[in-house]
């Protein structure tokens, strides 16, 4: 069984460099893009599926009572790999959902913990799907893939695929036709969080609530709020530009972002270029927000997280889902890995110390040669997908770029 943790590792950097903002220093301009709830062609697909059994050609948005079946039965499938929590209910009573995902040769105790949360948004369905095919992949491939292997030997990966079920499923349990943003009141969740920076206090809603009560009971390092919509990635700030105040570890994110995004693109080329060239972006750079999920995570928590947007439709006909998912498997497969080099962790870049090597970019399609002051060391890569790999090899880890 994984157990909870409750132990918290609080930043004193980060607390301190948000807090020398004035209120007078903040922005004043609102969203520059307004939310709005996308109108459905009357042309578009969105197959539903009522059973798991239907989701197998990954070509359908799953009811609502199928999705709960789907979590139930992963947890029932592979009881040493996975476990179901329910991290509370929506305002209408609907399960919020994780499945916490660990390899069984390393003791849970000792990894570190990597958060997936989706659809905060509820007509954001990409990410809805795409993180139950990482699901599925992560359990199915456990014991077969080496990669996979290894990033759930060195980590435990918890999957909240359905952060606002009520919005998804607005209107009935049987399909994502009348999804919307809001929740059940009305409200936009991700405008409801704490705001570390903002005087005046909200009235925090109950999914937010329950997320808040999760997070704490856990020591996650790193996280991704999974959004669509928009084809970018958003690390925090979202309370201000950076020319205002930038993240202390903003070189880092912007290192994470654009491995994400070259990954994606070696399949896609065209992905993650409806904003910026680059595909990722300051969140206040885009659009300076307040209430978001990002800034409580990064300040309260220490927990290192960003949005990633990953679709341009928030709703994707159905028929599409696979190709986004062949677009940014490896992506998000790869993102777990980045939480054995955090900030904190990179002490030095000397090739002396027990830290990350940073290779990237170095690209080979077969085996490459790794020299350590342990020895030689071998990492083949003849089976694996082009991506960007984060490898265990001696007492550190290795960045190797397959194109």
């Amino acid at each position: 069984m994984i157990p909870h943790h409750s132990c918290r590792l609080l930043s004193v950097v980060i607390f301190l460099s948000a807090a020398t903002l004035s209120m007078a220093q903040r922005p004043v301009r609102p969203d520059a893009f307004p939310p709005v709830d996308e109108p459905l062609p009357a042309t578009k697909s969105l197959q539903m599926a009522s059973s798991p059994a239907d989701m197998a050609d990954w070509q359908h948005y799953p009811t609502y009572e199928c999705y709960v079946e789907m979590m139930q039965q992963y947890a029932q499938q592979f009881p040493l790999l996975c476990r179901l929590d329910t991290i509370g209910t929506s305002v209408e009573g609907r399960l919020l959902l994780c499945l916490a995902i660990s390899g069984t040769s390393t003791p849970v105790v000792d990894k570190r913990e990597v958060f997936y949360s989706s659809t905060i948004h509820g007509d954001e369905l990409v990410g809805f799907h795409l993180m139950l095919h990482l699901i599925d992949t992560l359990l199915h491939a456990y014991g077969t893939s080496d990669h996979i292997t290894s990033i759930l030997n060195n980590t435990t990966v918890y999957i909240n695929p359905l952060s606002n079920p009520d919005g998804t499923y607005h209107g009935s349990n049987n399909t994502v036709q009348f999804s919307r943003r809001y929740n059940a009141h009305g409200i936009d969740l991700n405008r409801n969080y704490p705001d570390p920076f903002a005087t005046t206090a909200k009235s925090i809603e109950p999914e937010n609530a329950a997320m808040i009560e999760y997070v704490t009971r856990h020591h996650f390092r790193l996280a991704a709020n999974l959004h669509s919509g928009s084809e970018v990635m958003n690390y925090p700030w979202d309370s201000f530009t950076s020319w205002q105040q930038a993240h202390p570890h903003a070189d880092w994110w912007e290192e994470v972002c654009r491995r994400f995004v070259d990954t994606c693109r070696i399949t896609r080329p065209t992905l993650f270029t409806d904003v910026i060239p680059s595909g990722y972006i300051a969140g206040g750079d885009w659009y300076v927000i307040s209430g978001g999920r990002q800034d409580y995570m990064n300040y309260y928590h220490d927990i290192l997280e960003l949005t990633m947007e990953l679709s341009s439709t928030k709703k994707l006909p159905s028929e599409q889902l696979p190709l986004y998912w062949a677009g940014e498997r490896q992506a998000l497969l790869n993102f777990i890995n980045e939480v054995h080099l955090l900030p904190a962790d990179d002490v030095s870049l000397d090739a002396s110390a027990d830290v990350i090597w940073r290779v990237y970019p170095n690209p080979t399609r077969g085996t490459v040669t790794i020299e350590t002051p342990e020895g030689q060391w071998q990492a083949d890569l003849t089976h694996r997908a082009a991506g960007i790999y984060l490898l265990p090899i001696g007492n550190r880890w290795v960045r190797v770029v397959k194109l």
